[in-house]
This record gives C-alpha cells, structure tokens and sequence, in this order.
C-alpha cells in the first residue's frame, strides 16, 4: 500500500517533496497542498508554509479545507489534528481517499468530456480544476453553506489545537519513545543471550572442575605413597640428629642458667649500694624532718546578717488580711458557678426523660396497632392458609426422603470410587517403584562398573609412573656410583668430601650427573640451574657449619643481638592491619564437613533444629549477596504520584559503611560467576562473617517486654527464621528447641522459669539462636586460614613469613608464644565420612524428594512408604 501511494504521487502527481514517512512528512499540511496544486485545486499554494509549526500547520490545513470539501471529502478539526499529531495510519489512510476520488474525477471527466452541459464548457482534454469541480457539483454544494463549515473549521482548529510547546514536546519525544521500545527488545534478546551463555559456562565449568577434581585426587594419593616412604627414613635420621641437638641444648641451657644468676647478684649489688647512697644523700640535706601544715585565709564577710534578710523577705510579701479576702472571694465564685452547672444539668436531664418517654409512648401505640392488624388478617384467612401448609409440607417431607436416599446412594458410589483408586494407585505406585528400583540398580551396577575400570586404569598409570621415578632413581645412582669409581680409578684415592657433597646435592635436586667433566682438565662452564643449586648448597653448609665449615665446638649465640636481627627484619615486613572480629558470644559455634553425598545437608539441618542454631550456606549465603547487588545496581523507576512519603523517604536514606561493603562483596561475586569462575575465597569467608555480625546484632537487641509472649515460645519461629526469610532460602522455620533437663523428683524443669526452648545457664539477654553451624565449609585449606583469620584474627601467614626471614647466624631467641596452642573460632568441627565409593554412587543416585513436605527419602537405605501415593 505505501509503495503504491509513493509510485502515485511520484509518476502521476509528480510530487517533489520526500515521502518516506506519511505520518512525520504529511504531518505540516504542505505535502497535502502541493498534491492539490498539482492537480489545479489549490490556487493559493503559495501561501503554504513548509514548516512544522503549530501556526504554519493550522495555516495549511485551514486553506487545505474548502478543497478537500469540494471534493466531497469528510475532513474536518479532529482528523486535522490526528494529521498533525502523527497518529499513525491517519495520513496514509486520508492520502488514499483522496487518490481514490482524484482517479474517479479524472474519469468522470474523461467519460463525459463530450456529452452534456459540462461537455460544451471543455473544448480541449484537461485535467481536473476548481471551476471544473464546483461546476461538476453545483446541485449538492452551496457556497454560503461552504464558507461558514469553513468559518467554523477555522475556528475549531485554533481553538482544539495543542499547544506549540505541548506539540514540540510530543513531536521531540516520538523518536525516544521508539528508541526505548527497540532497546528494551534488545535488552530482553541480550538477557536470554546472557542466560544461555552462563548456563553453558556453568555446565563447562562444573565439569573441569570435577576433572580437576578427580586428578587432584590422584595426584594426592600419589604423593601419600611417595611421602609415606620418605618420612620413614627422614624419622630416623631426625631422631639421631635430635639426640646431638639435646646434647647441645643443655649445654647451652645451663650456660645460660649460669649468666643470668651472675647478672641477678650484680643487679641486687647496684640495687642495695644504690640504697645506701640515697639515704646518706637523705641525711646530708636533713630531708627527714616533717613539714608544716598550710593554713590558707578566712572567707570575706558578707553583706547582712540571716535575721537581716528574713525581715527583709517578710516586708516584700502581702498582708495576711489581704490574702485572706482574696481567698474567701475566689471561693465563693467556685460554689456559685458549681451550683449553677448542678441546676443547669437537672433541666437538661428533666427535659431528655421527657422526649425519651414521649417517644416511647407513641411506639408501643403503634406496635400495639401493629399487632391488631395482623391478628385480623391472620384469622380472616387462617383457615385456607392451614390446609395448604399441611399440603405443601407433606410434599416436603416426599422430597427430602427422595433427596436422603440419593444422598446415600451417591455417597455409596463415591466411596467404591475411591477405594477403587486408592488400589489402583497402590498398584501403579508399587509398578512403578519396583521400575524405579531396577533402574536405579541397573544404573548404580553400571556406575559401579565404570568407576571400577577408572580405578583400574588409575592404579595402572600409578604403577607405571612409579616405574618410571624408580627408574630414574636407580639410573642416577649407577651414574653416582661410576662417577665416584671413575675418580679413584684414575686418582686412586677417595673422593673428596666437598665434590661428593656436590655430587650428592645434583642427584637431591633431580639433575643428571655427566661422567665426561671429571676427565676434562679445563672444567666445562655449568647450567645456571645447577650452579645455583650448587651454591645454595654451599650456603647451606655454611650456615649450618656443615661439610667444610665443620667445627669441632659449637658456636654460642648473643640473644641480644638476635632480639636486634628480628626486630629491625619485622621493621621491614609491614604489619597487617588488624581485622574487625566479629561478637563470637555464641554457646554453639559448629561447622559440618565431609565428602560429596555425606549428608553434610541434612546433618546440618538437624543439628540447626535441634538446638536452635543459625544455619549458614555459603552457596544461598552468596546468592543473596549477588541479589542484594543486582537489585541495588538496577536503575529505580521514578516514585509514582501516589507513593507513600515514607517509601521515598526509605530509598533515598544513604546506606550504611557495612551494608556498602557487603554490596560490593556482592558486586566481586557476580562478576566472578558472570566471567564462568569461582567466587574468591576471601568474599564468601567476608559474606559469612558479615553473616555472622547480623545475628550477632540481631541476638544482642533488647529482650521482649515481660508479660508478651515470645514467638519462640508459641510457634517456634526464632530470629534464624527471619534471617532465612531475608536471605531468600526456600527452607522450612525453625521449630523451637527442645525444652531443659528435667529434674529427678517431679520431672519439672532444673531452671524454674526458665524460658521455653532455652537451655538453663544461658544469658537472659541472648534473644535468638543459640550459635551457628555452617553448612559444608570451609572445604580447603586455604578457606580454613581465612575464617580463622576473619573469625581470631590468626594470620599464619604473616607468621611464616618472619620466620622465613629470620637469620640463620644470629637467630632470634625462642618466642614463648610460639608453644601456646591455637585456639579456634569454631568450637567443633563435624567432619563425615563414606565407607566407600559404590555407596557414595548409591547414595547420589537413589535420592528422592517428597514435593509436600520436603523429605529426603532414598531408594536403598531409607525407601518411601508404599500406601503413600504420588511420592516416586
């Protein structure tokens, strides 16, 4: 249609004006004139004005109107409007009307150009004009009747037109409007696109990651076997060398012991003659005789005396008579006003009784006439009335018996129906449960299969590396063994101890040994890597005056200039800045751990329950963070005219240093899972512990008020329920713990009044759970150091590395804090184990959910009942 309207106005009309948009081009009128001037109906084309504003547009379609109603045309100030606001359709819809009745003009000139009246006016062809139209339609137009619709048409649209700024605004906004409508279908195709593609990083990364976790294992296993062997022969040699250290040691101690006793008799010599000097210096000044008391001025007098200012007081106050007056006065306007307020209620009183019994009076008269009419009309007709009662209530009677007996036969019939499905569900969920478990057999025997062979082949690749490494080890000691019987071949003498030494410390570092070097006279320039590995060793033998450096007695070292050492080496290692520990004033603090399908889960859960503790995951703990971000970093609509002062109020309140933090601890995670990693192990230690301060602050508020009854104690809903339900967790309240010990007479509780749901013993103050258990972490060893840290501060780091610098010649003496134990954050760590692979399989593929209440059942060990249909 638009194609065919554009080729009409471009080969027929020959219009020069674009026309790629009908609503935005046609929107000013001027198009509109220009099509009417081609065809010699617009005289005054030139008065036209190719612009759109809302003066030029009411010019335009004002002296567009008496020829569009030549025409026969409807048009009139509404359809102008929609042309100039761009209402879509309404242009091209009125561009087509009109070419439909400039063709039909076109023809009826053409067929009647020589018949009639009209065609003794035309002498030659011609196209249509405005004489030639008005002369065609002289019968059903008047040209009196035309000026005013014009008048009026005029008048209209000045009058019904937007206004200018109104149109600039609408005309200005159009474009925006479509560009939101394109980007929100772009953003929606992005999110999907986005979607998909974190999806299928998910599903990637979960398997590398269970990849990389089976090859740890391996690796893992292969280093116990490769370690167990080494520390055997390590224990030996370090029980040797042990015994020379204790050796040493005592020496050193009981030199010690002798030192500290010389310098303590020196010190309590320099204290005692210290003394001495002192009092004699005491006695040389004559510092010994008392001082003298200090006697300090009398207060100035004052002014008067009390008698003086009491009779002073007593002339300012009134005379008693006069007071006296005044009281008596003020006395009897109160006795006079109450006497007047008592005569004033009694006359309203008087008057109220008398309404009230008035009105009383004429409602029992008209009751009472009431009744009398009644009982007329009752008697007038009772007779009648008392036959077709007992008519109509036999009916009844015939119709309730009817109605109770199909009652009892339909209830028959439902009761057959549903014993009848109840069997036939008992049947296909027993069908389909033996079903189920055969497949879950067939499938567990085919999985049990599959990991045996990859144990097979696990255990064949072990063998065939330690074949390897033993290989490698007897080569190098044959290439030892020939390098050493080589030398005294062609020296016939021992090897010296320091080559033998180097030799050793190659074959210690895994690099070959090269028989040619011995028999060259010039030696051939080493690998950067052995004469590195060559003078460390040669380092270490100095330092620890081994080889060579040997000495025959040990060498003392100053604990003094080893406290200097240490002290200016942690000068130079920068201080970590002291954590934020968070409130661990909990009774219970747990973690449960162990491998995949242990039933970490539902450990957790249980002892959550039982005890009235927190329960922590980080996987939900996370995901609430990464929400919390995404809905804090979305953009906010603007407020509604009807939105609450108190809503707007809320959002623009500015949040809070911890709620900023942990929004970009949510930010970190989001990014992370976006980039298909795994969040940093710093993050979600800091959600928990930030997790941890909530309930710390939340346990810590003010106790219910006494007489209010605890929610606790009435439906089991503690503040871990609260907490769970901002945290989005989909998980069930928790129910109330379970109540005190009882006591051994009566079986009341130990703790008289103690609140329900509470242990004895524990503070009145602690308003929510008990403590915490966290839900499958930390599961490394690096998230482990990080909670200790966050949870005591526990930097082992920082540790290792002040010892790593510490000086070997001049070590720093034994820091006592060094043999204190650790205490841990956590006052229990639950850690569960699987007897074996084939059950952990089972264990993760017979795991069934019951979509009611949330029961975990299992196919094997804990199968779901079978007269409970639908659970399978």
């Amino acid at each position: 249609m638009s194609d065919l309207l554009r080729r009409w106005l471009r080969e027929e009309i020959g219009v020069t004006s674009p026309t790629d948009n009908f609503e935005q081009d046609f929107a000013s009128g001027f198009v509109f004139g220009e099509i009417f001037h081609k065809c010699n109906l617009q005289p005054d084309f030139h008065l036209f004005v190719d612009r759109t504003h809302p003066d030029a547009m009411i010019n335009n379609f004002t002296r567009l109107q008496p020829s569009v109603t030549k025409l026969g045309l409807p048009f009139d100030s509404k359809l102008a409007n929609q042309i100039m606001t761009e209402e879509k359709g309404v242009a091209s819809k009125f561009l087509y009307q009109l070419k439909t009745v400039l063709d039909s003009l076109r023809k009826d000139m053409y067929d009647s150009k020589n018949t009639g009246n009209f065609a003794r006016t035309l002498t030659v062809a011609t196209v249509p004009t405005t004489i030639a139209v008005e002369s065609q339609r002289t019968k059903s137009q008047k040209a009196v009747y035309d000026a005013k619709m014009h008048k009026q048409f005029e008048e209209n649209m000045r009058l019904h037109a937007q206004h200018p700024n109104k149109m600039y605004e609408t005309m200005h906004l159009a474009r925006f409007g479509d560009e939101q409508q394109a980007y929100e279908e772009r953003m929606s195709h992005d999110e999907v696109m986005d979607y998909t593609m974190t999806m299928e990083r998910r599903d990637s990364y979960r398997r590398e990651r269970l990849d990389l976790m089976r090859a740890q294992r391996r690796e893992r296993a292969e280093e116990e076997e490769n370690l167990m062997g080494t520390h055997r022969a390590s224990m030996t040699h370090m029980r040797t060398l042990e015994k020379k250290e204790l050796r040493i040691e005592l020496a050193l101690n009981e030199k010690k012991e002798r030192r500290r006793r010389a310098r303590m008799d020196a010190s309590a010599n320099d204290a005692l003659d210290g003394i001495d000097s002192f009092e004699k210096n005491l006695k040389r000044l004559g510092c010994d005789e008392g001082g003298q008391d200090f006697t300090g001025g009398e207060l100035p007098p004052v002014g008067a005396t009390p008698l003086e200012h009491l009779q002073r007081i007593k002339q300012q106050l009134p005379a008693p008579v006069h007071l006296a007056g005044e009281g008596l006065e003020y006395l009897g306007r109160l006795k006079a006003k109450k006497l007047d307020d008592v005569a004033a209620r009694k006359e309203r009183e008087r008057r109220r009784r008398k309404v009230l019994l008035e009105q009383h009076r004429n409602a029992q008269e008209g009751e009472q006439k009431r009744r009398e009419e009644a009982l007329l009309a009752t008697l007038s007709r009772q007779s009648k009335e008392e036959q077709r009662v007992a008519h109509r209530l036999w009916q009844l009677r015939q119709e309730k018996e009817v109605m109770r007996e199909n009652r009892a036969h339909r209830e028959d019939q439902y009761r057959t129906r549903r014993e009848k499905d109840y069997e036939e569900a008992l049947e296909r969920e027993a069908e389909l449960s033996a079903s189920l478990k055969a497949q879950f057999q067939a499938q567990a025997a085919l999985e049990t299969q599959r990991w045996r062979e990859a144990e097979a082949a696990h255990q064949q690749a072990k063998k065939e590396k330690r074949h390897q490494m033993v290989s490698e080890v007897s080569r190098e000691l044959i290439s030892l063994a020939l390098r050493c019987a080589e030398y005294r071949e062609s020296t016939e003498q021992l090897v010296p101890r320091k080559e033998y030494r180097e030799w050793v410390s190659l074959f210690v570092k895994g690099i070959p040994l090269d028989p040619s070097l011995l028999v060259e006279t010039e030696p051939a320039p080493e690998p950067d890597e052995a004469a590195r590995a060559l003078n460390q060793a040669t380092l270490e033998d100095y330092l620890h005056c081994q080889g060579e450096w040997e000495t025959k007695e040990p060498i003392g070292f100053n604990e003094k200039e080893g406290a200097i050492v240490d002290e200016m080496l942690k000068l130079t290692i920068s201080d970590p800045e002291p954590p934020v520990l968070p409130d661990l004033s909990f009774p219970v603090k747990l973690a449960v751990l162990g491998r995949p399908f242990s039933g970490k889960t539902s450990t957790a859960k249980a002892l959550a329950e039982a005890h009235d503790l927190a329960l922590f995951d980080p996987e939900l703990v996370v995901a609430a963070a990464v929400e919390a971000a995404a809905a804090a970093d979305a953009p906010q609509p603007p407020p509604e005219e009807g939105s609450a002062p108190a809503e707007a109020e809320a959002e623009a309140r500015p949040r809070s240093p911890a709620q900023e933090a942990q929004l970009m601890l949510g930010r970190r995670a989001q990014e992370a899972l976006a980039a298909g990693q795994e969040v940093p192990d710093d993050v979600v230690v800091s959600l928990i512990i930030a997790a941890i301060t909530k309930l710390s602050e939340d346990a810590s508020a003010d106790p219910s008020a006494p007489g209010e009854e605890k929610p606790a104690a009435k439906g089991g809903k503690d503040a871990k329920g609260a907490k769970d339900a901002k945290a989005g967790k989909d998980k069930p309240k928790t129910p109330p713990a379970a109540k005190g010990a009882k006591g051994a007479k009566g079986g009341k509780d130990a703790a008289k009044g103690a609140e329900p749901g509470r242990e004895p013993g524990l503070p009145a103050e602690l308003t929510g759970p008990r403590g915490f258990v966290l839900d499958g972490f930390p599961r490394t060893e690096a998230q482990a150091a990080l909670l200790e840290k966050a949870l005591t501060g526990l930097d082992l780091e920082y540790r290792a590395a002040i010892k790593a610098r510490a000086s070997v010649i001049c070590p720093p003496p034994k820091d006592p804090t060094d043999d204190l134990p650790l205490v841990s954050g956590l006052d229990k760590v639950v850690m569960l184990e699987v007897t074996g692979e084939e059950v952990e399989l089972k264990r993760a593929l017979g795991r069934r959910v019951d979509p009611e209440d949330g029961h975990i059942y299992h196919m094997e060990f804990d199968p779901p009942p079978a007269n409970n249909a639908g659970l399978l």
